[in-house]
């Protein structure tokens, strides 16, 4: 619960955003002096060797690389291992190691106590959902020049022609609300399932001192996801966020999430934030948790961030400037990845 009489939280927050510098795509990106050295997790998509290969287009040198192995799911996480390691030698010749990853952030603070330079990349691309805070809890704690990196995607799940073949099923009104979300929950685009659990984030925990909670969530396009963390505690208040998409052609994506999410959300506030353009959203975020008016002044708050790994950045700030934010996460058991 915060006292916004002295509202410590949302002035470290406005002061980090008048120091950030906005993303910038990276054909654009010309680093003053030296090349940062770069810390990477090793993931198992084929973009997570994506800022890898645009530096070797570029012809960059870096002076140091770190790669984070993770240590389960090895038979997954390997697929793009040799590609890994050849890139490494190519940018950073016999200046590269690789380290434990873990899935938390030690493996990033054992990354920058072994990095001389005083400037440092870390690419997010590659981390799991339940790494990224731990990552960036490193990383923020580091005195040293940090920037971050992420390769999106070429395609995103559901796409377009998904959501048509929905709508062609039904009628998206409130009346079918349940449908819709049942029926998302079984697509096959992204992973399918119900059965999904909920855990905490390590090392937020947070406590609850106000007596009554309210749960601030982003919105997933798989509705089970949503209400696993809703059934997960007693909630007196709800704010939901829905990303808005920063190409007017992928629009549509809004209007999904909010109907897919419908019977959840009801008549509780859905937020939009833009999911381009961090600065903006670390500013609606800090109006959200800690302004005049936010249900901080009465309830303890609980963060559920279920977006891209890029859109979590936003969370992770605020969650650093109020130790008693509770951030949870909702995943799918025995889960099969959309290809």
């Amino acid at each position: 619960m915060t006292n916004m009489a002295d509202s410590i939280e949302l002035t470290e927050c406005l002061r980090y955003i008048d120091r950030a510098i906005d993303e910038q795509p990276f054909a654009d990106w010309k680093p003053a002096g030296r090349l940062p050295a770069l810390i990477i997790p090793e993931g198992f998509e084929e973009r997570s060797l994506g800022i890898l290969q645009s530096l070797a287009r570029r012809g960059a040198r870096l002076p140091r690389i770190v790669i984070g192995r993770y240590v389960k799911d090895v038979d997954i996480n390997k697929k793009h291992r040799a590609r890994f390691e050849e890139l490494a030698e190519e940018l950073a010749p016999r200046a590269w190691v690789v380290i434990e990853n873990h899935d938390n952030g030690d493996w990033v603070r054992q990354a920058l106590q072994a990095i001389p330079e005083t400037a440092v990349a870390l690419d997010i691309t590659g981390l799991s959902s339940r790494a990224v805070f731990g990552a960036l809890d490193a990383l923020s704690c580091a005195d040293a020049a940090a920037t971050l990196m992420y390769s999106e995607a070429a395609h995103y799940w559901p796409s377009v022609e998904d959501w048509q073949d929905i709508e062609r099923e039904r009628s998206l009104d409130y009346r079918t609300a349940t449908a819709l979300a049942d029926r998302a929950d079984e697509s096959d685009w992204l992973y399918s399932g119900r059965n999904f659990h909920v855990d905490l984030i390590e090392g937020h925990e947070g406590y609850d001192v106000a007596g009554t909670s309210a749960l601030v969530a982003f919105l997933p396009f798989k509705a089970g996801r949503l209400a696993a963390v809703m059934s997960h505690a007693e909630y007196s208040e709800y704010v939901f966020i829905a990303g808005r998409p920063r190409l007017p052609a992928n629009l549509w994506r809004l209007d999904a999430l909010k109907r897919i999410n419908g019977v959840a959300t009801r008549e509780w506030p859905v937020v939009e934030m833009s999911t381009f353009g961090y600065r903006e959203a670390l500013r609606q975020m800090a109006a959200l948790l800690f302004g005049s008016d936010s249900i901080s002044h009465r309830c303890d708050i609980h963060l559920a961030p279920m977006a891209a790994r890029r859109d979590q950045f936003p969370p992770v700030r605020h969650v650093d400037a109020n130790s008693t934010l509770r951030v949870a996460r909702s995943g799918l058991i025995d889960r099969t990845d959309q290809s």
